[in-house]
Order: structure tokens, then C-alpha cells, then sequence
């Protein structure tokens, strides 16, 4: 088995159950592993029988610009997304960090994984 990573790609977004998350919005930090055979790629060097990091990227800004309330449901749109861009993936790993959660703490994030 083989794994295509983007690693703590981080971008601005408007995810949160406050209002005032929802309006400033915060930083987040992306992790993707996604899994599958990548023979063909590997022997042939022709990246269109692979899965482009550009194109994981793509799916990660587009999803990321829409508001959520939970970070659990943001993970949920991306895996959905992901997979319906590259059917040839068999498993994988998402997480979405929350980088300063609103709380009256120093924490160095909150996050949600998924695992399939």
C-alpha cells in the first residue's frame, strides 16, 4: 500500500459554533494521507495515473473556504470531496486543527482526525 501526504498545510477559515468564530475566523491546520495502489505512477513517471498533491491541495482550499460548525463535519466534506476526485484511494487519514481554539488557556491546538 501506498500514501500520498500533504502534512500541516495551514490556511485561514471560518469554522467554529460561536458567531464571533464564524466572523473573524482562525487558523487551521490540514493533514491528508490518502492511500492507494500508485504502481503506475511509480514505474511510468506520468503523474496522471497518480494523485497530484496540487489537486489534494485544491480540494483542501475549496473545502476549507466553506463554514462549518464542527470540525468533525468539515473532516466529513473533505474525505467526501477526496474520494470523489481520486476514486483510485482505498483508505486514508484527515485532520483539521483548530490552531487557537477560543479558550482561556495556552493549548497548542484542537483537533479531529478520521481514519478509514
Amino acid at each position: 500500500m501506498d500514501c500520498v501526504e500533504l502534512n500541516r498545510v495551514q490556511i485561514y477559515a471560518h469554522h467554529g459554533v460561536m458567531e464571533q468564530e464564524q466572523k473573524v475566523g482562525n487558523l487551521f491546520e490540514v493533514t491528508v494521507h490518502l492511500e492507494g495502489y500508485m504502481q503506475q505512477v511509480m514505474m511510468t513517471d506520468d503523474i496522471t495515473c497518480g494523485i497530484s498533491y496540487a489537486d489534494i491541495f485544491e480540494v483542501v482550499r475549496s473545502e476549507m473556504a466553506i463554514p462549518s460548525k464542527t470540525l468533525e463535519h468539515v473532516v466529513y466534506r473533505l474525505k467526501t470531496a477526496l474520494m470523489k476526485r481520486f476514486p483510485q484511494v482505498t483508505g486514508g487519514r484527515i485532520t483539521v486543527a483548530k490552531i487557537t481554539p477560543p479558550f482561556p488557556a495556552r493549548l497548542e491546538n484542537a483537533a479531529f482526525t478520521h481514519r478509514w
